[in-house]
Formats: structure tokens, C-alpha cells, sequence
């Protein structure tokens, strides 16, 4: 039987193969097991190659045996790792000697499997929180698992623990691992039914939407099971963003209204909005995150250059004037200089981050696009649009050293991880330009005939997105490496250009998966409302899943990894909300080398806690309000529904309704209670396009960043 090419432009394995989807980041086998999913140890029968709606991995039934083989060991060991649970559970002093911090202790379990000594520790962070003996619901709590070899009594690094907090059952004890490895089994599956209350593994894929909000996903079940997991409406269309180093705060830039959004991402809410220049576009962490940068798009003077946020305090600390813009930013390695390139004054300015001052403006070359730092080639690299060049700058003697040719038009450029090899995509000349910094040459041209725009990065890839094309091209750096040219993969992300009938924005579209997913990326398509999983195997981009984001337009994706984290060596933790009072388990699993346990603990009631449970509106137009006639007066009807309680909030006279749009128009004005809690205001929408539509209401204690967006569509009247 011969194969067959798919609809994706990927050709299909003929005779003995089955398809298969997966959970992606819900396991830990390794990436040396050749063939298997990175982050997959259970696997659900999945369609075929039908349609759109759903992608799968084809997967050979020799790795489906192997698969299956892991699940029945996993039954198996049962009743070998019940002995002697009660003296593996005495109290003894930790095991693990890495120096990590972690507040004050009010958990601590310990346990030795299969030569793995594991304790866990719950804690709080911050020594002050408050002085209760144990855990209180709601407050932030820190999981550590510390491990060492139960023989050398060495910590173990590079593992892949995998955890869940999930309600314990009734009458069950910490020996009874049959109960615990079900729960494990359960949690692998991925489904919206059983679902812990607390994932340690997870992930969040965080969409920057045309409509105004950070839409967000859970990979985990989102990816062909479910959609929209929470929304932040931002108030404004946003351009850029910046996530801080704790994965707690995200910063958003919005151009329009002229503030950088905080988004709290433990609630999904914008929390606070700091004033900065005109028209903040790029945003961006120096390397010892102390300051995030926003550079401002101002004519000129000091309306135009960089701001300085202190991320903790949310506040401008220094606003410093450069040249007239647009701008980008860079950083030198040691967090002592920012450059700002100034695109109208043809200049680079060196900024002297322990002063804030401005110490030199060089000279580099018509209209500066990008700037990028290469740690191999401890040099500056900066594009430039006007004539192509790619000039070399020495940052000690703040002059350029070399220049490298290309055509007019060039864009950005960013540099691998290793700092070896530089990407600068050419959107104009439709080339991309292969630079490599330890000999500071452009070693290859790779023609791209849809206007390639950006690159983003995973270990072994870089990934050039086209605006004019669903095509995406990986190229490997073994093989840059081993011969100094480009191999070329592509794979296809819809049927639509991506920015055909959607806008762009100046954050990377393309987002690397979490750690547990090498060589995967996420890829938005605006045009088709949706987004697309990549994943590397078996020597080729595989089609892993790919979600609807209707209503949303995804301009740009982030990937927000709340997985434990190794901090040092043998230590892995994370930071959780205390759930609910009541008596609760730590589910864990640890693959290679095989160990299974529940850690039971108890949360008590915290009598601080907020009582009143915030209400959860939805807003619901009625009689197809959703598409009002440009520029004629209309009324939209609409329903305010109280999720929690399904009923309609009925005779509300304080129901303020803000609707607005991302080319910066709004309007503000008070609705009317008709009857039985449906409400009406007038509207002239003054051109086609989408539109967002919030309310506040001081009686419901409602503010407009509390509520999802409904939305509206103005269409051109029908001609007579």
C-alpha cells in the first residue's frame, strides 16, 4: 500500500501504522527513546486525517506495544512497592542537601522506592505570611521534592517529576497505591471529567487577541477536547508582551490607550495599568530581570524613546528621550548596557542601565529595523531596512567593525540560543539571511517567496514564519553546523495566509511548548481563528493538535510554564494556591527510575479568606444584535447572566456599557432596563469590523475588567 499525502502536506505511513492523539505535557518518557512522544505516556485512539477540526500523531503499532508494555508494568509494580510503606513514611531528616529556600516548613513527608530517596516539603514562600501551624486555604504554597540516591545519597538531576493536588478519598490511607496509581492513570488521560484540582505540570498557552484580551488555553485538554479555558480583557488592542520571571505578572503593551496592562496571570485579571509614552509598542525584561524596558513610538523628543518599569512596584522609574523611532531594545549579557535603535535618526543609543544616561548615539546606517546581542560573537547586531546592510558593532569601543550585505527591506533579527547563528528574515525581498557570529558572515541566503517576518526558536530548530503564507520552515542547526548551510522543512499551519484577514503585532507568533516538549511550537493563524501544534518526530514535523479560538484572533502566542522546575540540583518546585479546607493528597509519579506515592496533608480553614465569591457575569445580545449597520443608529439588546446561579440580573439601573474596537474607537453610556433582565443601549458603529462590548455595575461590584467580551459586528448597509 502506498503512502498518502494528507492535507497538511505531510506524507502518511502506508501498511502498519496507527494513529493516535495525546496529552501533551501530561507524562515523562525521554527524549532518547526514539519514536515516542516527549511528555506522553498515555495514548487515546484518535481520527483520521478528515478534516481541519482535529490532527493526529501517527504513531507505528511498534511503539503502540511498547506504549502498552509501560501501562501494564505500571500495574504490575503494585503490589512490589507496598512493602513496608509504614517505616518509609517514619520522620526522618532530609535526605536532599541543595540550599534552596523555602519559607517556613509545615509539610514534610519522606519516602525511598526503587533506590530514590524523595521528600517533599509544602511551605510557605515568604516567612511572615502569617504564623498558623498549617496550611491555610487560599494562601500561596510552595511544593518542593528534593532527590537523592538512596545508595551515594547524591541528588538526582535532570529528572522529569510529575505531580497533581487532588481531593483524597474517603477512608483511604498512604499505602494504598492502587488508589494512587488510578488517579495517576486518569490524570494522563487528559479529559474535562477527571480532572485534578491542582496540576503540577501545567502549562497555559496564552494568545494575544485582535479583540482586546489575552485568551488562554490548557493544553492538556484544550487541543481537540475543549476550547477557551480564561480571558483578560485588556481595555485596549495589545502590540507586545513580557511575562516576569516567577510566571505571576504578564505585561501587555497598549498602544492606543498609551499604558502597559498587569495581568495577574493567577486569576487572569488585569490588575493595574502603568502609565508610559506615546504609543508603547516593544517590551522586554533586561537579562537579570531587574527592569522591564518599553520603548515608546512618540514623533520625537521626549515623547520618543525607552520607559523603565520597576516590575515589582509597577512603576515608571526613568522615561529616557532617544531619537525619533520607531525603536527597538537589546541588552548586553551582564545587564549593564541597553540599546535603543532610533530608526529616524539613523542611530544606536547606548544607555548605561546603573544611571539611566544616555552615553553615546553611533552612527549605523539608514532606518535601524533590529537589534540583537550575540553571546558567541560578544557583538551587537543591527539590521537595516534602508539599505539591507547588517552592521557588527563592539560595544567597548561603541563602533561597527563589520558589515554584512543584504537587500533593502531587511527586518528583524535574532540570534539562537547559543548566540552562534542569526536569523534576519527580509519581508520585502522575500530572503532570509543565515548569519554566523563566530566568523561574523552571512553564510547563507534562503529565498522565501511569502514575506517572511519572524523567528523563534527551540533546541534544535529555528522556526521562520511568513505573514503571507500558513507555511512555517524549520531548519536544523546540526546541519548548519556540520556543513555552514541551511536544510529546509516546512509545514503547513491552515489553509490561510496567517495576517490575511487578521492583524499582526509586534510579539512573537511562534511559541516554543514547555520544557517537556522539545522541538514543539504553537503557531497561531489569525485568518482562521485557530491554533496550530507542531511536534519533531521521526525526522519530521508531526501535526499534534490544533484548537478553535472563535471568537478571538490570535496575533501572537506565549507559553506560561507552571510545571516544578529543578532550581538546583535535585531540588524541583513550584509556587500553588492552598485549595479548599479538607483533606488532600499530592499524587506524584517520577518515570525513570519508577516511583508512585500519595502524599496526604490537610488544609485548614483560613478565617482571612474572602468570603463573598466574586460573581461571574456573562453578557448575552439578543435578536442578532451581534451585526448592527455601519453608520446608522441602532439598538443592541442584551441579557446580564450570573453564571454561577443561571438566572438573568433583572432592574440594575448602573449597568455602564463600554464597547470598543482595536483601531482605538469607544464609546461609554448607560444602559436601560427594558424588562426581565434585558437591557438596551444605542449604538452607531462608525465602520465594518469587530467590536468588544463590557459592563461595569457598582451593584453587582462589577468592574469592565471583570467581565468576558461579548462581541459585535458592524457590516456595510445592503445597497437598495
Amino acid at each position: 500500500m502506498d503512502a498518502k499525502v494528507n492535507h497538511a502536506g505531510l506524507r502518511e505511513p502506508a501498511g502498519d501504522s496507527l494513529l493516535f492523539g495525546c496529552p501533551h505535557g501530561s507524562g515523562t518518557t525521554r527524549r532518547s527513546q526514539p519514536g515516542l512522544v516527549p511528555g506522553c505516556v498515555f495514548f487515546e485512539p484518535c481520527c483520521l486525517y478528515s478534516n481541519l477540526e482535529e490532527r493526529c500523531v501517527v504513531v507505528s503499532r511498534r511503539i503502540a506495544v511498547v506504549i502498552i508494555a509501560a501501562l501494564v508494568a505500571l500495574s504490575a509494580e503494585v503490589s512490589a512497592q507496598q512493602h513496608d510503606q509504614h517505616s518509609q513514611h517514619a520522620s526522618r531528616p532530609p535526605a536532599a542537601t541543595a540550599d534552596t529556600a523555602i519559607g517556613t516548613p509545615l509539610v514534610s513527608k519522606h519516602i525511598v522506592q526503587n533506590g530514590v530517596v524523595v521528600d517533599l516539603t509544602l511551605a510557605r514562600p515568604a516567612v511572615g505570611m502569617s504564623d498558623a501551624p498549617g496550611l491555610l486555604e487560599g494562601e500561596d504554597v510552595n511544593v518542593r521534592f528534593a532527590f537523592t540516591d538512596s545508595a551515594t545519597g547524591l541528588p538526582l538531576t535532570n529528572l522529569a517529576p510529575t505531580g497533581w493536588i487532588d481531593a483524597r478519598k474517603a477512608g483511604t490511607g498512604t499505602t494504598e497505591y492502587g488508589a494512587c496509581r488510578e488517579k495517576i492513570q486518569s490524570y494522563l488521560r487528559g479529559t474535562l471529567q477527571i480532572r485534578p484540582a491542582i496540576d503540577l505540570n501545567s502549562s497555559y498557552v496564552l494568545a494575544l487577541a485582535a479583540g482586546n484580551a489575552v485568551a488562554v488555553y490548557d493544553p492538556i485538554v484544550g487541543f481537540n477536547i475543549s476550547k477557551l479555558y480564561a480571558a483578560a480583557p485588556l481595555g485596549g488592542e495589545g502590540d507586545d508582551w513580557a511575562l516576569a520571571s516567577d510566571n505571576e505578572r504578564l505585561f501587555v503593551t497598549l498602544p492606543m490607550l498609551n499604558t502597559v496592562a498587569v495581568v495577574n496571570t493567577s486569576i487572569w485579571r488585569v490588575e493595574s495599568n502603568v502609565p508610559v509614552g506615546l504609543r508603547p509598542t516593544r517590551i522586554a525584561f533586561q537579562p537579570d530581570g531587574r527592569y522591564l524596558w518599553v520603548v515608546n513610538g512618540g514623533p520625537g523628543g521626549s515623547a520618543s524613546g525607552v520607559s523603565v518599569i520597576n516590575p515589582v512596584s509597577k512603576a515608571v522609574v526613568q522615561h529616557i528621550p532617544t531619537g525619533a523611532g520607531p525603536h527597538e531594545v537589546a541588552f548586553s549579557p551582564d545587564s549593564r548596557y541597553a540599546f535603543v535603535t532610533n530608526r529616524e535618526q539613523g542611530t544606536v543609543s547606548t544607555i548605561d542601565i546603573g544611571t539611566f544616561e544616555v552615553v553615546s548615539d553611533i552612527p549605523t546606517g539608514p532606518s535601524p529595523m533590529g537589534v540583537a546581542w550575540s553571546s558567541a560573537g560578544e557583538a551587537l547586531y543591527v539590521t537595516h531596512e534602508g539599505d539591507g546592510s547588517i552592521a557588527v558593532l563592539d560595544i567597548e569601543r561603541r563602533e561597527v567593525t563589520a558589515r554584512l550585505a543584504g537587500k533593502a527591506g531587511v527586518g528583524v533579527v535574532a540570534f539562537d540560543p547559543s548566540g552562534r547563528w542569526g536569523f534576519a528574515p527580509n519581508p520585502v525581498a522575500d530572503e532570509v539571511y543565515i548569519i554566523d557570529a563566530t566568523v561574523a558572515k552571512i553564510v547563507d541566503t534562503l529565498p522565501f517567496g511569502t514575506a517572511p517576518d519572524q523567528v523563534a526558536f527551540t533546541d534544535n530548530f529555528a522556526y521562520v514564519r511568513a505573514s503571507g503564507s500558513p507555511d512555517v520552515v524549520m531548519i536544523p542547526f546540526d546541519v548548519l553546523e556540520a556543513e555552514g548551510k541551511a536544510k529546509v522543512m516546512a509545514f503547513e499551519t491552515g489553509r490561510q495566509a496567517p495576517t490575511k484577514y487578521g492583524s499582526n503585532a509586534t510579539a512573537a507568533a511562534i511559541a516554543p511548548a514547555a520544557h517537556h516538549m522539545s522541538d514543539a511550537v504553537y503557531v497561531p493563524n489569525a485568518a482562521e481563528k485557530s491554533i496550530y501544534l507542531y511536534h519533531y518526530m521521526m525526522s519530521m514535523p508531526m501535526p499534534s493538535g490544533r484548537v478553535d479560538t472563535y471568537p478571538f484572533e490570535p496575533k501572537a502566542l506565549l507559553v506560561v510554564n507552571r510545571a516544578l522546575r529543578e532550581t538546583a540540583p535535585g531540588v524541583y518546585q513550584t509556587v500553588v494556591k492552598a485549595p479548599a479546607a479538607g483533606e488532600w493528597d499530592v499524587v506524584f509519579l517520577l518515570d525513570d527510575p519508577r516511583v508512585i506515592n500519595c502524599f496526604d496533608f490537610a488544609v485548614s480553614v483560613n478565617p482571612k479568606a474572602e468570603t463573598v465569591k466574586p460573581l461571574r457575569i456573562s453578557i448575552e445580545p439578543l435578536d442578532g444584535d451581534e451585526k448592527l449597520p455601519v453608520g446608522e443608529a441602532a439598538a443592541v439588546r442584551f441579557k446580564l447572566i450570573d453564571q454561577d446561579a443561571d438566572e438573568a440580573k433583572i432592574g440594575l439601573e448602573d449597568v455602564w456599557v463600554w464597547v470598543f474596537s482595536s483601531r482605538g474607537w469607544s464609546t461609554r453610556t448607560v444602559a436601560e432596563h427594558v424588562e426581565d433582565g434585558v437591557y438596551r443601549i444605542e449604538l452607531t458603529l462608525p465602520r465594518s469590523g469587530t467590536y468588544n462590548m463590557i459592563i461595569a455595575s457598582r451593584t453587582l461590584g462589577i468592574r469592565f475588567e471583570d467581565t468576558f467580551p461579548a462581541i459585535l459586528r458592524a457590516v456595510e448597509p445592503k445597497a437598495p
